[in-house]
């Protein structure tokens, strides 16, 4: 009761934006969930090797940052032993590594033989989902450095053919809330602030700018701002302003271009509604203009769909109305006659944003790249991510071949540091 009461009151004593409201210099950081993660081992396999090589891509002076992701085992053996978290430490200090932020969207099996729907379970309606980013959140909190704040991405909620209705929204928003407590509990003790930045994804429960938006006006802040009340003691007034101060935005330009939004205009939008950018996720997606007309187009494509990940798409016409969406590349390939009214396709398909065209496709880096020197220039968000988690596949796609992963990826952090930021 002690600890809940001094949470009331910072709750209402800081203000809404300090600790992350001078934004610096900016800060560029590789997504780690590019190799395995879900044991402790793995993890830092991929610290003491890879990692450590591509380390010295940045200057000797710099530490290197990553957004470090840990699946449900590894965080259960850091939480277990403390000597497991001392493992990962000394390892992350050996090489010169920065852990920027987290990765929480994906707790189970990343790089299992096939992901798809599961990428998104647990969802934000069960308590292992609550418990795993607070688990998270705890190591990240020894990680930084002092006085540092930090995010880490979670999933949107969960996946709309999972169920979607008001009930959803509202169990949501409850789950979200309980977290951002837990982490208000864990800046009490540790002075590390956290976001729980929320990750719209297409066909997830929030998969827009506009739906997240419209999450956090109306259900965030009234049903998760209720469940405070009516579970932590927390009056209105406290709990909406402890929500504000730990929620926020994965601004992932790969997810949002794929949906045909105007990346600029949707971080202005975010930031109106006093959505945070917590980091930017730096990526392209795929985009086939006519493809009515490409005869070699499934052929072609097949490739991608081979993938282990869900490749949603979506499909415009010639003035620019939604006509296609699909949860998954592998639907339009068995209906292929559904891309003849599209002027234009996008697939959700991390690419590098060192690439513009591949053949008779190209991407939308140049949309990428235009939003992440709007939110880099403006001010409104200090981090970015580059998340090309597809290398470990692309090497099996027409223009990849013998592009190994380490080598792909060296590549763009060197484009990145030179055209990017």
């Amino acid at each position: 009761m002690e600890q809940e009461s001094r949470l009331r009151e910072a709750a209402t004593t800081q203000p809404a934006d300090s600790g992350l409201s001078r934004v610096g210099i900016t800060r560029l950081g590789y997504a780690t969930n590019v190799f395995r993660g879900d044991s402790l081992a793995e993890v830092i396999d991929a610290i003491d090797g890879p990692l450590t090589r591509l380390r010295a891509r940045f200057p000797v002076n710099e530490l290197a940052g990553i957004e470090l992701r840990l699946g449900s085992a590894s965080i259960q053996e850091i939480a277990s032993s403390p000597a497991a978290k001392e493992r990962l430490g000394d390892s992350l200090r050996r090489s010169r590594l920065a852990v920027l932020t987290m990765n929480g969207f994906s707790p189970r099996g990343f790089h299992d033989r096939e992901v798809k729907e599961a990428a998104y379970r647990p969802t934000w309606l069960e308590a292992e989902r609550i418990s795993y980013t607070h688990a998270l959140a705890q190591v990240l909190a020894d990680l930084l450095s002092p006085g540092a704040s930090g995010a880490i991405s979670t999933s949107p909620g969960s996946f709309k053919t999972f169920g979607h209705d008001e009930s959803v929204l509202a169990s949501v928003a409850e789950g979200y809330a309980e977290a951002a407590f837990l982490l208000a509990e864990i800046e009490s003790r540790s002075g590390h602030r956290i976001l729980l930045s929320i990750e719209p994804e297409p066909g997830c429960t929030i998969e827009s700018t506009a739906e997240l938006v419209s999450f956090f006006e109306d259900h965030l802040l009234t049903a998760g701002a209720r469940y405070l009340a009516r579970r932590r003691g927390l009056s209105a007034a406290q709990a909406e302003a402890l929500l504000r101060r730990h929620f926020a935005a994965t601004f992932d330009t790969c997810h949002l271009s794929v949906q045909f939004e105007d990346l600029v205009d949707s971080a202005n939008r975010l930031i109106r509604a006093g959505i945070r950018i917590a980091k930017v996720h730096a990526t392209s997606g795929l985009r086939i203009e006519r493809p009515g007309e490409q005869p070699e187009l499934v052929a072609r494509l097949r490739s991608y769909a081979r993938s282990p990940y869900l490749h949603q798409v979506t499909g415009i016409d010639a003035q620019g109305s939604i006509r296609l969406r699909a949860t998954d590349l592998e639907r339009i390939l068995l209906d292929p006659d559904s891309l003849s009214d599209c002027e234009e396709v996008r697939i959700h398909f991390h690419l590098p944003l060192f690439i513009g065209e591949m053949g008779p496709f190209t991407t939308t880096a140049d949309e990428t790249i235009a939003a992440v020197r709007h939110i880099v220039g403006g001010g409104l968000c200090d981090i970015v991510v580059l998340e090309t988690y597809t290398w470990t596949v692309l090497h099996e796609i027409a223009g990849f071949e013998g592009l190994d992963v380490e080598s792909g990826i060296a590549r763009e952090i060197d484009w990145a540091r030179e055209h990017l930021l």
